[in-house]
């Protein structure tokens, strides 16, 4: 609220902040291979930070839109490359009171092109528009728990 700046008379620092730092990881192989233990937290560990760095650069977005099958949907959505997602939508049917054909489409967008998606998704009938951002964002294969053990 700024209260306590305001009753010490303190200014903020031009820019805000004082200080920037870091963090960096350093691997023993030798003692992280000596056990399996050893190995499987280390690997747990940075597998958890990987996929949180990743997960910060993306959000998923879901939105209903109407049509009369899930590849009906899906070709309106993959026709428009900005919510067309990584890999491509994931749709779900919405089981309704009418029974009409509703369906969940849910993408996932890099964070610099969010409401370009969003705007995309209201253009091509697309309603009740949600966006979460997911805390983790693991691959098929961790790239940081491959370096533990790699030759140097």
């Amino acid at each position: 609220t700024g209260a306590t700046l305001r009753e010490n008379r303190l200014k903020t620092i031009h820019g805000g902040s004082v200080m920037t730092s870091q963090a960096c990881l350093i691997n023993n192989k030798a003692l992280v291979t000596e056990s399996p233990e050893k190995l499987n937290a280390a690997t747990a560990m940075v597998e958890r930070i990987e996929a949180h760095l990743e997960a910060a650069e993306l959000y998923s977005v879901t939105a209903n839109m109407k049509g009369e099958t899930a590849e009906d949907v899906a070709g309106y959505v993959l026709e428009q490359a900005d919510v067309a997602g990584l890999r491509g939508p994931t749709i779900s049917k919405v089981y309704t009171r009418d029974g009409e054909g509703w369906y969940a489409v849910t993408v996932i967008v890099e964070k610099d092109k969010l409401l370009e998606a969003v705007e995309r998704f209201r253009q091509i009938g697309g309603s009740s528009v949600t966006v979460s951002q997911p805390d983790y964002v693991f691959h098929s294969r961790s790239e940081a728990a491959s370096r533990l053990t790699e030759a140097d």
